[in-house]
Parts: C-alpha cells; structure tokens; sequence
C-alpha cells in the first residue's frame, strides 16, 4: 500500500507544496502519448509498464531521481514520439549499465543516441562502460570549447569504431579510463587507414549559392547524420567498396546543411540515387535539381581518368616495346666450346635472341606477351620446357652455370 502511495502522481497541491512537479509527471504524458498507458493510470501502472518492457530497478530510480534529464538525449535526437518511450528507456538502462550516478551530459548523449540508432535494443553492442570512462574525461575538461569540440569529433569517431569493429579492452584499460580507449583507437586507425575513408573524384564545388562538398570518411557521415537526423551513416559500407558516393549541400553564406545526395554506380555509369533533407524530408528544389550536376561532374571526372589511364598505359606499352626491340639488337657470344652442343640453327637462335631471354629470365627485362611470361617460369624451373626455344635455352642455361 505504502509503495501505492508513492508512486502515485500528487495534484498540485499535495505535500503542502503548490507548485509540486513529480519527476515523472513527463515521463508519464510520454507514455501516455506512446500509448503504453491510459490517462487514468497512476504512476504504479507506469512503473509495471516500464519494468515489463525491460526497465531494471537501477533504472527506475535513475528515472525518479533525475526525471527528464535522464533521457532529454532521446528528445533531442528524435524528430517525432514514434518510438521514443522505448528508446527513453533503452537510454536510461544503458546509462546505469555504464555506471553513471548522474545523466551523461545532453551534447554527448544526443550523439550517442544517433550512433545508436536503428539498433535499440538491450543487448548492447557498445559497452555500456565507454559512457562512464566519457563522462569522466568530459568533467576533467574545464573549457567549454574543449568540450564541444570532444563531442562533434572525437567522441563520434570512437564511438563508430566501438559500434562497427567491436573491439575487447581488458579490465586496466577500463580502469584507465578514456585515454587508454582512444589510444586504441588512433592505433587502430594508423593499422586501418582503408577502413575510415575513401577517395572522390570530385572535390567541393559551389553552384547557385551553394556549397556542394564530398563526404569521404566514417566521421563525415557520422557528424552528417546528426546534423540531419537521418541513416546516412548506413551508407560506409558502399562508399568504402567504390560504389556509392554521398555529398552534403549547404548554403554557401551560412554553411547551415540543406541536403544530402547520393549516387550509385550501375555498370560504368553513376547515377543519382537519392537526395534527402533534413529527417530525409524532400529538399528544397534548387537543392533536389544539383543531382544531375554531381552525377555529370563524376561521370566525366571519371572518364578522364579512365582516358588518362588509357593513355599512361599506351606510354608504358610504347617504352617497353623499345626496350625489348633494344636488348633485341643486341648479339650473345657463344662461347667455343658450347658450339659443338648445339646445331647451327640453335646457335644462331642463341646468338640473335639470348640477350633478350636472358634480361627476361634475369628480371632485368618485363614480359609483355604471355610466352615470355611461360619462358620465365620455365627458366627459374617452375614448368618443364614445352617448346623447342624453351629446351635450346634451358641447355644453354645449365652449360653456362656448369661453368
């Protein structure tokens, strides 16, 4: 009866106070809103609702004792309630797995919440305990621009990398705390560089006052997705194989993010693949029409290079054709008693053509003929000698180191 009267919601003038707020009067309309709950039902109903849909203990004094702050991350992230009564308790749960006495700080919660999302569930797949060892580094920063700054760059690097490569840290890297995580992390980057980022052919243009500049990281598309709130951060596995490529456009004068676009690669063509706003919304029209823009600029980036390509290869054909040519001029001195070994037409194939086999044999010299590629490997003995030329000079080879 006692835990009855607790729990239930107080009117404004109950406890002689007033102006008496319960500290779950908001997160009661949340759930009320979500429709776990009924108007009429008390704060008993609530408290059921939440331990039935995964809430522990922890986690429902963690509710009572700080109220809204304990999951405002969520509201910040969110576009709309869909979903956020579960995702609210996700976050409150996770908070007191890592840990914490008191709500991680808004700014980092918010990021963590768009790393998160799309995989709400209590099974983690990032170590509750990353959240203690931040909140700890971002208490010792006293400056306010130090903090912003852990937030926008280093905290969604890490976090990425915790989500997608699940790395394990023994229990005095824990207790070292966020230092000896990041340092894991930039070691594992220098190991990875492939893994971050990828190349785009066309670099940041402007057009019709705006601001059209390529997304080439895990961390452009992390910091992204939280300034739009959608799942372009999704998108790292295609972009990281070649075949997807992604653009922010922004207002040229106030940088303020307008859209992102995508193109995809079909065959030996790019396409546009998509173009979405902010909570991938429809953009704004000048911004939609810039699709067929990125898309022509790569296409014929991409032709350029494939016609200079084309050309550097023709060169090097070119040159190593006169190489071959020169050693081919070049005459091979038989020595006198290697003469009675051979016939007159070998000795004349060794004279006019050993130079040559031998700069090929030796390294000295590259192939560009598939035989010449076989004659190597019969000459370093990794296949038998399969033709007249191959026998003449595989004798010529173990006369000469008989020497």
């Amino acid at each position: 009866m006692q835990l009855t009267l607790d729990l239930a919601i107080p009117n404004e003038k109950a406890a002689g106070h007033t102006n008496y707020r319960h500290p779950l009067k908001n997160f009661r309309n949340l759930a009320i809103t979500s429709g776990v709950i009924l108007e009429e039902d008390d704060m008993g109903v609530l408290r059921e609702a939440c331990l039935i849909s995964g809430l522990n203990m922890a986690g429902w004094r963690f509710l009572n004792r700080h109220g809204k702050s304990a999951y405002a991350a969520v509201l910040s992230a969110e576009e709309d309630g869909e979903s956020v009564f579960e995702k609210a308790l996700f976050y409150v749960n996770w908070q007191c797995r890592g840990g914490l006495k008191h709500p991680l700080d808004i700014e980092l919660g918010t990021r963590f919440i768009m790393c998160m999302k799309g995989t709400y569930e209590l099974i983690p797949d990032i170590d509750p305990r990353i959240l203690k060892a931040a909140d700890d580094y971002w208490n010792d920063l006293a400056d306010q621009a130090e903090r912003l700054f852990f937030a926008q760059d280093e905290w969604v690097r890490v976090l990425d990398w915790l989500r997608d490569t699940q790395p394990v840290f023994d229990r005095n890297q824990w207790r070292s705390g966020w230092r000896a995580i990041r340092r894991n992390y930039q070691k594992w980057q220098r190991l990875n560089p492939e893994l971050d980022a990828w190349h785009s052919l066309v670099p940041a243009f402007e057009e019709d006052d705006l601001h059209i500049r390529p997304l080439t990281s895990t961390y452009d598309l992390a910091r992204e997705a939280f300034q739009m709130q959608n799942c372009v951060e999704d998108y790292a596995k295609p972009c990281l194989s070649g075949n997807y490529r992604l653009f922010s456009i922004a207002e040229k004068s106030s940088g303020t993010s307008l859209a992102i676009a995508g193109i995809a690669k079909e065959g030996d063509y790019w396409k546009i693949d998509q173009i979405k706003g902010r909570f991938n919304k429809d953009p704004e029209v000048r911004a939609a029409k810039l699709g067929q823009v990125i898309t022509k600029k790569y296409m014929y980036q991409e032709k350029l290079i494939a016609r200079r390509n084309t050309l550097e290869h023709q060169k090097c054909i070119e040159q190593l054709r006169a190489e071959h040519e020169a050693y081919l001029s070049k005459r091979q001195i038989i020595p006198k008693e290697f003469k009675d070994e051979f016939s007159h037409d070998e000795i004349s194939y060794l004279e006019s053509h050993g130079v040559w086999l031998g700069a090929l044999a030796s390294g000295e010299l590259q192939p560009n003929a598939c035989e010449q590629v076989r004659f190597i490997a019969v000459s370093k003995g990794i296949l038998p000698a399969g033709t007249e030329s191959e026998r003449v000079w595989r004798r010529f080879q173990v006369l000469c180191n008989s020497r």
